[in-house]
C-alpha cells in the first residue's frame, strides 16, 4: 500500500492515559481487497485550474475537534 498521493493521510502519535474498548464479538471479520483507486481517478480528470477552484471553495477548518492543528489543503503536486 503506498502511502502518497491522493489518498495520503497523516499520522498522529498519542500517549493515552486511559483506553476503554467494546465486546468486538459481534464485529465481523474483513479481509484487504484491494487499493480503491476512484479519488485518484477523480482529481486525475481535473485540469490544474478546476483542482485549485475546487480548493478555493473547500471551507479550511485550522483545528481539529481537538485543538490540533490541521493539514493545509492539498496542493495539484499532492495529488499526482
Amino acid at each position: 500500500m503506498g502511502v502518497d498521493g491522493p489518498g495520503a493521510r497523516c499520522i498522529i502519535v498519542i500517549h493515552a492515559w486511559r483506553i476503554s474498548d467494546a465486546c468486538g464479538f459481534a464485529v465481523p471479520s474483513m479481509e484487504y481487497q484491494e487499493e480503491r483507486t476512484q479519488h485518484a481517478e477523480h482529481y486525475g480528470r481535473k485540469t490544474d485550474e478546476e483542482f485549485a477552484e475546487y480548493c478555493e471553495k473547500k471551507e479550511y477548518v485550522g483545528v481539529s475537534l481537538d485543538r490540533l492543528l490541521a493539514l493545509p489543503l492539498p496542493t495539484r503536486t499532492d495529488v499526482h
